[in-house]
């Protein structure tokens, strides 16, 4: 058997496998994909040069999170607790919007031009998610005042 077919066959049933979080990870690689982007186009026009080992840490990131979603659905669908196992990995990747999402409308701000439309429009969505989104997500609140008083 040719080692192209072998690793085929595994990629396709790990895909398989992984099918009902698809559209989770699909969606973290969007977010991923445009954190790194817009924080590339953000240090680029402020002066700052591309750094490999700021790149690499960014896809290292993504892969380390991705690798935690799946051990995760993969763990709480082995323990015969699927429902809780795919509960957990939409916390956890609520989370990553979150966070993520907070650093790409940071960035799009540093992009666009203060007083435009556009600007104000990222400026809001940045306020929403940053102080209100906050306040729909258990426990995410109580983290950001911990984290903010230093206790973290």
């Amino acid at each position: 058997m040719d080692i192209k077919n072998v690793i085929s066959y595994i990629f396709v049933a790990v895909c398989a496998y992984l099918q009902p979080i698809s559209g989770i990870l699909q969606a973290l690689v969007v977010i991923f994909t445009l954190n790194f982007f817009f924080g590339l186009i953000s240090d680029r026009l402020h002066g700052k040069p591309f750094e490999i080992r700021k790149a690499f840490r960014c896809i290292v990131e993504a892969t380390l999170f991705c690798l935690l979603v799946c051990s995760v659905y993969f763990i709480g669908e082995r323990s015969n607790a699927s429902t809780g196992g795919i509960w957990f990995v939409s916390y956890v990747s609520y989370a990553l919007y979150y966070f993520y999402g907070c650093n790409i409308l940071r960035n799009l701000k540093n992009i666009l031009k203060e007083g435009t439309t556009a600007y104000a429009v990222v400026s809001f969505l940045y306020y929403l998610l940053s102080m209100e989104f906050v306040k729909h997500v258990p426990y995410l609140e109580d983290y950001i005042k911990k984290r903010d008083d230093g206790k973290d």
